[in-house]
């Protein structure tokens, strides 16, 4: 009886194509859940007004939370003795820490 020859190197690479599709999904779904964080985490921000009438409602935006970070870094928006978020400066005025 002859002996078949032995074939080297392909055992190796027999899960690679499994791996790979492991490493794929993990970094799909990575991403999935950053852009989801991006998206869809947002918090109500009071808008600063010079006076406001009474009868006038206050004026809101909804802000993401890495924008509300780059805010609150610069000293942007700070929270209110009621614990709502109040942004800091009015329009065409920069944040108070702000160097610029």
């Amino acid at each position: 009886m002859a002996r078949r020859p032995r074939v080297t190197g392909r055992r190796r690479f027999r899960g690679g194509a499994r791996r790979f599709a492991l490493v794929a999904i993990l970094v799909a779904a990575g991403a999935v859940l950053v852009l989801y964080g991006v998206a869809v985490h947002s918090r109500t921000v009071l808008l600063k007004q010079a006076e406001p009438p009474a009868a006038e409602a206050e004026k809101t935006i909804q802000e993401s939370e890495p924008d509300l970070i780059r805010e609150v870094t610069v000293g942007g928006v700070l929270r209110n003795p009621s614990g709502r978020i109040e942004r800091t400066y009015g329009e065409g005025e920069t944040p108070s820490l702000c160097p610029t």
